[in-house]
């Protein structure tokens, strides 16, 4: 069974979540989106055609999904900021 701090542990890690908030931001300059974004470990970042981006840990059975990049970079923000999950 998972603690609470194993349960809203955030999936991506500091570096990975600067690396997809700079590409979001960046392919918002040319109005594109990520699509699918697959990193090590078994962990996707994927846009959805309706905006909502779900980031995937099949590795560990994880899902996180956010309302669009608003919400993905108010979960991602702090811990970019902090270096620590919130």
């Amino acid at each position: 069974m998972q603690t609470k701090a194993e349960a809203t542990r955030l999936i991506l890690n500091t570096a990975q979540a600067e690396a997809a908030i700079n590409a979001m931001m960046a392919l918002n300059n040319v109005n594109g989106n990520i699509g699918e974004i697959k990193l090590p470990g078994l962990i996707s970042i994927t846009t959805r055609s309706d905006h909502f981006i779900a980031v995937t840990d099949i590795a560990n059975c994880r899902l996180e999904v956010y309302g669009g990049q608003n919400a993905f970079i108010g979960a991602y923000g702090k811990l970019i900021e902090t270096g620590k999950a919130v």
